[in-house]
């Protein structure tokens, strides 16, 4: 009993967690920044922290997470697609932000029912019985932590020679949220940032 335990627990965490860790590619570009960028984000951007209520788990990205950090992430996607359009100009970002939110899992009697008469029907390791019922209201738990939808969320915003721009994604997941789902979120959304500075520098 106390490895099918062990298994529900295991893909419980599987289940409902999510990476603390985003490594991207580091590139090696053959000029300098023809620009300065400025990070004036809030203190609170730049740390990891969480929030949790009843309904959901917040787990919010700092620094720390992300390597590189997000303003040389926003500096690099600049310096390959705008180099010569910023070139003299200031970049001021004030927001970068990445959020995963993991929503409450709730088990309601008709799936605990589901989830008894399921549980009832394994074997106890040593032959004797079946593993008992109140493992049930796990496995329904850990079943519907997989089947669950997170969401990840990122905004980008600040000024280009004090003219503002932000761009915000959201993009839902089922199961574990893994480093590939935040990184194609991430540099989705800075795609779409070149895209909205492009707009403001050729502007004349």
């Amino acid at each position: 009993m106390r490895n099918v335990i062990y298994m529900l627990l295991s893909f419980l965490l599987v289940g409902c967690g999510s990476t603390s860790a985003v490594k991207f590619t580091s590139e090696t570009l053959p000029e300098r920044a023809s620009f300065l960028l400025l990070d004036e984000r809030p203190v609170k951007q730049k740390q990891s922290y969480q929030e949790i209520d009843p309904s959901a788990k917040e787990i919010f990205f700092g620094d720390d997470n992300f390597n590189p950090i997000g303003p040389e992430l926003l500096k690099t996607t600049l310096q390959k697609k705008l180099n010569v359009e910023l070139s003299g100009k200031t970049v001021m970002l004030t927001d970068f932000i990445v959020n995963v939110s993991v929503p409450g899992v709730f088990v309601d009697q008709n799936a605990l029912n589901v989830g008894a008469a399921t549980v009832s029907t394994v074997p106890k390791p040593n032959g004797n019985g079946y593993v008992a019922e109140p493992f049930a209201g796990l496995l329904v738990l850990t079943m519907e932590s997989i089947r669950s939808e997170k969401n990840i969320y990122v905004k980008v915003s600040g000024k280009v020679n004090d003219i503002p721009f932000s761009v915000d994604l959201l993009e839902s997941v089922k199961g574990r949220v893994t480093e590939d789902n935040i990184k194609s979120t991430v540099l989705k959304t800075l795609e779409d940032v070149a895209t909205k500075i492009r707009t403001i520098v050729a502007v004349k």
